[in-house]
């Protein structure tokens, strides 16, 4: 899969050691560092968030966005055309790299599209509150 971090060095390494090498990566430390890199993504993890709103329309990649510090709902208002592909995720350190991922979602019509993402990145996954 052709993943994109937006954040720092430290948080794709940590992000790489979680799902592994055989994916494409790439990083940027903020959206408008991503022009091509986010449009090729299939998958976003976004440690930033508060640039949501700058994302290009039209892009097809899942987002997850670190809500350690915000609601994922709270994060979602300013970009509603990606409410069904965004979700949420603690990006403190230390918290990624664990055998269970603990995710977010708006509804619970997101499951199968999150199911399938984790699947693909090899890893499992546990619904939390979105607090």
């Amino acid at each position: 899969m052709n993943l994109l971090v937006i954040g720092s060095a430290e948080q794709a390494e940590e992000c790489t050691r979680k799902f592994g090498e055989t994916h494409e990566w790439h990083v940027c430390s903020d959206v408008h560092n991503a022009h091509r890199e986010i449009r090729q993504a299939e998958v976003i993890f976004d440690f930033v968030t508060d640039q949501l709103k700058d994302y290009p329309r039209g892009l097809s990649a899942v987002i997850f966005l670190d809500t350690s510090a915000a609601r994922l709902s709270t994060l979602m208002e300013p970009s509603p055309h990606y409410h069904g592909r965004t979700f949420g995720f603690c990006g403190l350190p230390t918290l990624i790299n664990r055998e269970v991922l603990e995710v977010s979602r708006l509804a619970d019509s997101h499951e199968d599209l999150l199911s399938a993402v984790c699947k693909q990145l090899g890893t499992s996954y546990e619904v939390v509150a979105d607090q």
